[in-house]
C-alpha cells in the first residue's frame, strides 16, 4: 500500500501545502464545523475541497484524495480524507505511516520530532509532530475501513499555540 499512499497524498497535499506560504489571509476568531467524506472537524478559516483521483493499475486500485487547506495569520490547516478502492488487503496503519513519511520528505525534508500510535474516538491512528521550514507541524490521522482521515496544523516555532493545536486535533470526528 506504500505506492497507493504516495499517489494519494503526496501530489495532492504538496500542491496545496507549498502554496500556503504566501501572503497571510485575515485571521478569524470563530471556529466553525465543516463536514465532508464522513468526517467533521472545526476550523478557524474556510477553504475549498480539492480532489484527485488516481488509478494504480499495478495494484488494481483507485485512490481518491480530498484536501481542504486554509490559513489564518501565521498558521495553516490541512484537512484530508483519502479513500482506497481495492480488493486487496488494506493496512490503515501502514498507510498512515507511509503518508506521514512521504509528506515530510516531499515537503522539503521535515524532521520528525514525535510520533505515536493512538486511538482517537475508538479508531486506530497516529499522531506526530515535526519541524518543517520554521514551522511546528502537529498532525493526527485515523482510519476506518479503506479510508483514512488526517488533520494537520502548522504553527510558528517557539510560539505557544497549544490551544489551537488541541482544538483542531480533538475536533476530528468520523462517522461510522
Amino acid at each position: 500500500m506504500g505506492r497507493l499512499t504516495r499517489f494519494a497524498v503526496i501530489g495532492l497535499i504538496l500542491s496545496h501545502f507549498v502554496s500556503h506560504f504566501g501572503p497571510a489571509e485575515a485571521a478569524q476568531d470563530v471556529w466553525k464545523p465543516i463536514t465532508a467524506g464522513g468526517m467533521s472537524v472545526s476550523l478557524p478559516c474556510t477553504g475549498d475541497w480539492k480532489s484527485t483521483r488516481q488509478d494504480v493499475p499495478e495494484e488494481a486500485s483507485v485512490v481518491t484524495a480530498n484536501l481542504l487547506s486554509c490559513k489564518t495569520g501565521d498558521s495553516f490547516y490541512l484537512i484530508a480524507w483519502t479513500e482506497v478502492e481495492t480488493n486487496a488487503q488494506f493496512d490503515g496503519m501502514a498507510a498512515l505511516r507511509s503518508s506521514r513519511d512521504a509528506f515530510l520528505r516531499e515537503a522539503g525534508g521535515g524532521q520528525l520530532i514525535t510520533s505515536a500510535d493512538i486511538v482517537h474516538d475508538g479508531l486506530k491512528g497516529i499522531e506526530f509532530t515535526a519541524h518543517l521550514r520554521g514551522l511546528l507541524l502537529s498532525s493526527r490521522g485515523v482510519f476506518h475501513a479503506k479510508r483514512w482521515y488526517q488533520v494537520t496544523i502548522g504553527t510558528p516555532l517557539n510560539q505557544d499555540r497549544s490551544k489551537d493545536i488541541k482544538r483542531l486535533l480533538t475536533s476530528l470526528k468520523v462517522k461510522r
